[in-house]
């Protein structure tokens, strides 16, 4: 106990988002120049797993567990980064296209590659909203968890107005 009273506190998880999503950038936007980052990144998030777990078991104070809903406005963030990353993708694969093959003109390119990147644009949006955010049998269990809290709320009132 003295150990972790004397440890330094643990400091939240903003900057543990923050390399990830940064992470998440360089690899994302930067994939068709350099493909093995992912594998790169893979490697990199084993060490840190087990950095973390030595920093958070021997470095620092034990922090107070917290129940959270999602990932918040991260998931924002890396949504707009996908996006982004569809642009620097296809404009990097767009110009080195065009400087293979020079007898295509520059708008000829560019506009082919507006209209790719519009498509896959679509393409990912599409899928956002076809695919649920949470799949059929956990929001089942939801509904039924909350039916069951509010039917034993009412039966609880109603004994008490019985009694």
């Amino acid at each position: 106990i003295y150990k972790q009273k004397i440890s330094t506190p643990y400091e939240g998880t903003l900057m543990d988002y923050l390399s990830k999503v940064i992470q998440f950038g360089y690899v994302t936007w930067f994939a068709g120049v350099l493909p093995i980052a992912a594998f790169l990144a893979l490697l990199g998030n084993l060490l840190q797993i087990r950095s973390d777990l030595v920093k958070l078991l021997y470095a620092n104070q034990r922090s107070v567990p917290q129940s959270v809903k999602s990932i918040g406005s991260w998931r924002s963030v890396m949504e707009i980064m996908t996006f982004i990353s569809v642009l620097t993708n296809f404009g990097i694969f767009g110009i080195l296209g065009w400087k293979d093959n020079v007898t295509v003109s520059v708008p000829a390119v560019l506009l082919l590659m507006m209209i790719a990147e519009n498509l896959f644009i679509g393409l990912v949006m599409f899928l956002n909203w076809v695919i649920p955010e949470a799949p059929k049998k956990i929001r089942e269990a939801i509904e039924r968890e909350i039916y069951l809290g509010r039917k034993a709320l009412r039966d609880k009132l109603l004994h008490r107005q019985n009694s």
